[in-house]
């Protein structure tokens, strides 16, 4: 009689193989994870791309609407997002890189100047969009600089120094207002009603307003010194750090030019009407603010520029020249003992006065 066999159980191979799934598992979620990673580089190196070609797109639409605007002295101000009448807003033939959508603003709520350097001017025309009566005016200023906005070394008292202080972030403000409408405009209204005003940043205070008075008799020549407070804390309603508000009294124009000039550091500037916030009225003739979409697939690149209006005074102008529409005569003479040496025909064309 045979004696049964013992059964043995080998797991050797069940083992292996559970090992090998897990190892086939693992090495497919890496090679998964590659995968993933490398497609969402290419995606996002796809992404930068587009997003070039859409801001450059965007460009592309502020530069027409400039270009346009150099010739036509109305821009388009509506929400259709054309492009200018003789221009083409597809960038490439195939219509996957445009400027979606453009628009021209000839009279925003308020006028941006970056940057003025200290002893420049800027002549800014103040008229309001529908040609009412100019009654105030915010202007708000500060450092170029956003991130220097201290103001407790600014000067307590109104001064003049010869050096201002480096540590007071805001430099003094020359604004030069010259009335245009309605007139007369003769040189004897711009005598007595053109107005020189000095603002000076303080350290404190509640100061801040100069008074225009366009009925005031032998106005021409004066000038006011006014002391405005500098805050760090930016809101809507105040744009920048420093603030003056000029307040006009009856009779009210509905046109001027405004020379502004920084004194001692170089400033930014915000100008506003009445004040800047909801109550802002529209201020034409001065910027047109351009707002270019550039689209490149499904990319989408915003680009707002603002521009001169094309019939608008800008300069830049020189400080202290003399401009004239008709031919002024110059005589120079040399003091003695050297003797002038005059040409008959200058000294006919220009008498000696």
């Amino acid at each position: 009689m045979h004696k049964p066999h013992s059964l043995h159980k080998n797991e050797t191979g069940l083992v292996a193989i559970v090992v090998t799934m897990i190892m086939m598992f693992v090495l497919s979620l890496i090679v998964l994870s590659f995968f993933r990673v490398s497609q969402r580089e290419q995606r996002q190196a796809l992404d930068r791309q587009l997003s070039t070609q859409a801001f450059y797109a965007a460009e592309s639409g502020i530069n027409d609407a400039a270009e346009y605007l150099k010739t036509n002295t109305l821009p388009i101000d509506d929400t259709n997002c054309n492009a200018p009448p003789g221009y083409n807003n597809q960038i490439d033939g195939s219509g996957v890189i445009t400027y979606s959508c453009l628009l021209m603003d000839p009279s925003p709520t308020s006028l941006e100047y970056d940057n003025i350097a200290a002893g420049e001017s800027k002549v800014i025309p103040i008229k309001h969009q529908n040609n009412s009566g100019i009654d105030n005016l915010g202007l708000y200023w500060n450092f170029p600089d956003a991130n220097r906005n201290n103001y407790t070394n600014c000067p307590s008292a109104i001064v003049f120094p010869a050096a201002w202080n480096t540590n007071c972030d805001a430099g003094m403000l020359r604004i030069d207002l010259v009335p245009i409408s309605p007139g007369p405009f003769n040189r004897a209204n711009l005598i007595d009603k053109t107005m020189t005003i000095f603002a000076v940043p303080l350290r404190s205070g509640a100061g801040g307003v100069a008074t225009y008075s366009a009925g005031a008799t032998g106005f021409g020549g004066q000038g006011t010194n006014v002391g405005v407070t500098c805050v760090a804390a930016l809101t809507p309603t105040r744009p920048k750090g420093c603030y003056l508000r000029i307040a006009f009294t009856p009779p009210l124009y509905t046109q001027f030019y405004m020379k502004v000039m920084p004194v001692y550091k170089p400033a930014s500037l915000t100008v506003c009407s009445p004040s800047c916030g909801s109550v802002a009225k529209e201020l034409a003739d001065a910027q047109t603010v351009i707002d270019s979409t550039g689209k490149a697939n499904d990319v989408l690149r915003r680009v707002q520029a603002r521009v001169p209006s094309n019939n608008s005074f800008f300069g830049p102008f020189p400080n202290y020249a003399l401009e004239s529409k008709d031919t002024i005569c110059k005589r120079f003479l040399v003091a003695p003992p050297l003797a002038p040496r005059l040409d008959p025909a200058v000294t006919a064309a220009c008498p000696a006065l």
